[in-house]
């Protein structure tokens, strides 16, 4: 069958289907171990089971090769032309001449092929699968199937089983058991394990699942977006066949962890693995953004990040929607409220990325987190100024990147915050009005507002920097110490602090619509 018949054929008549590629073949003929499998006699001879199964709700695949390899690649076309030279003899026992086998290539529909306008189809008729449907991945413990990208979007539910990402033959049983024993046959098992994955479709759909073996689709979809020709590497995923791909960052949001039901034969202390947590306020997702988080928190060694999005429609399935009432205030509240374990914990906004020296205040980050913390206490981006009002101390703390050392700490730092956003400013003395408006219309090239002058973003920027000065003064009435990223590395902060206000005036000038 073509891919389109094979796709369609599963939606139509609501059937599973087991896939074989050519790992798969080396297990069952030659007991050759895999990269992420060794072999094994009992697995090889399920393979062979499966290979002749005449249940008519589920469906066999092979390879692209056994259909026609003409619309792939170059590389993809000599590699199936001579792996079916080498299988084609080996499998004819094998083989029921009168069945109707499926097309295993279904979830590789992006990058093997010359013309890639066809993935569009292919994807969408996927997504037809699972739209409104309870889905439950099984999984290996680092492919992340879906994560951080939309697509399973349309799902009803999204639950999930782990499963080690090598050798997971050994777990099967158990898996198989507690799917068995546990889950509702309405729901639609999608499993990527390799070749555990073959037979384990096959068990559940004798009893009366649809399950399908999903493979490499969420790599496939990964590099769709990113329309590559070379095979990379995605950050936080199991990528076996691009260059370090299985090399995987310990980088994972509660909303994935709150999907995981069970996991069988992983190292559980990863799920979660309690220790840094980092929190991101966002104005917009992309694909380049999210790469740079990855590469953030990967740097300074978090293991759960949360992402708190303020562009509501451009929200991803692992983001939380951002309500944008006060701004990034809320927006941190609401990631405040994430974090769970003892500490510490990082907050930023992302701008991080637009009107800042990422490099330099990761560097600094890295340097607060060993400075030998004094309990309670926040340390961040701290303003000096010589005029103090009833309404703002001399120091304060810029809102747009903190560090808490501890779990004290952060709960005040939620009672304060939602203190301070519940309620209603009170009216600002006149001096202090005055202040607030020089600073915003002030034409200093080294001082003031140098953002967009329209009136509706003076007037949310008035309020940020009111509740800014605000939060500041109240964490320290509550007895938190406020501390600055330079009190361990004073002329790194010095300098990072002078590249800011030059690349502050550089955007201004140049990109003015990227303020948020």
């Amino acid at each position: 069958m073509t891919i389109e018949e094979t796709l369609k054929v599963i939606l139509q008549e609501r059937l599973s289907i087991c896939r074989f590629g050519d790992g798969e073949f080396l297990l069952m003929l030659e007991r050759r171990d895999l990269a992420f499998q060794y072999k094994d006699s009992n697995l090889a001879l399920e393979l062979r089971t499966v290979l002749k199964n005449t249940d008519t709700k589920v469906l066999v695949g092979l390879p692209i090769g056994f259909e026609n390899v003409n619309s792939l690649i170059w590389r993809s076309r000599v590699f199936w032309k001579s792996r079916i030279v080498l299988l084609m003899p080996l499998l004819r026992g094998h083989l029921l001449k009168d069945a109707r086998y499926a097309n295993a290539h279904v979830t590789r529909i992006y990058f093997d092929f010359k013309d890639k306008r066809k993935s569009d189809l292919y994807f969408d008729l996927w997504s037809k699968l699972w739209s409104g449907r309870d889905i439950v991945i099984v999984e290996g413990e680092h492919s992340r199937l879906g994560y951080g990208n939309t697509l399973f979007q349309g799902a009803k539910s999204i639950k999930r089983i782990l499963a080690p990402a090598h050798n997971a033959y050994s777990e099967m049983i158990k898996v198989y058991s507690f799917i068995a024993e546990n889950l509702d046959k309405s729901s639609l098992i999608l499993v990527a394990l390799g070749p555990t994955a073959t037979v384990l479709v096959h068990k559940l759909a004798t009893i009366g699942f649809q399950a399908v073996d999903i493979g490499n689709l969420d790599i496939e979809f990964e590099w769709k977006l990113r329309k590559v020709r070379q095979k990379v590497r995605i950050p936080n995923k199991y990528t076996g066949e691009a260059i370090g791909g299985r090399n995987v960052d310990e980088i994972i949001g509660r909303s994935y962890l709150d999907q995981i039901i069970a996991g069988f034969g992983i190292n559980k202390q990863s799920y979660p693995k309690l220790g840094l947590e980092v929190g991101f306020v966002l104005y917009g997702s992309t694909l380049d953004k999210r790469a740079k988080i990855a590469e953030v928190t990967q740097r300074l060694g978090g293991a759960l990040t949360y992402l708190v999005n303020n562009h509501s429609d451009s929200c991803r399935e692992d983001e939380i929607k951002g309500s944008n009432l006060s701004f990034e205030f809320s927006a941190y509240l609401d990631l405040l409220r994430e974090f769970k374990g003892s500490g510490p914990f990082i907050l930023v906004n992302d701008t991080i990325f637009r009107n800042h020296a990422t490099s330099l205040w990761v560097q600094l980050l890295e340097s607060g987190l060993h400075s030998g913390v004094r309990y309670p206490e926040i340390l961040g981006d701290i303003r000096i100024e010589k005029v103090h009002f009833e309404e703002k101390d001399r120091k304060y703390l810029a809102s747009w990147i903190f560090l808490i050392p501890d779990r004290v700490s952060l709960e005040v730092f939620i009672e304060v915050l939602d203190e301070l956003i519940s309620k209603k400013l009170n009216a600002p003395s006149s001096a202090y009005q005055h202040y607030i408006v020089d600073w915003l219309n002030r034409n200093s090239i080294f001082s003031g507002w140098h953002g967009p002058k329209d009136q509706q973003t003076l007037m949310r920027k008035e309020l940020t920097v009111r509740l800014e000065h605000e939060l500041s003064k109240r964490l320290v009435h509550r007895g938190i110490a406020l501390s600055s990223f330079g009190r361990r590395s004073p002329i790194m902060y010095q300098v990072t602090r002078g590249y800011d206000r030059v690349k502050t005036r550089w955007m201004a000038v140049f990109y003015p619509n990227l303020y948020e």
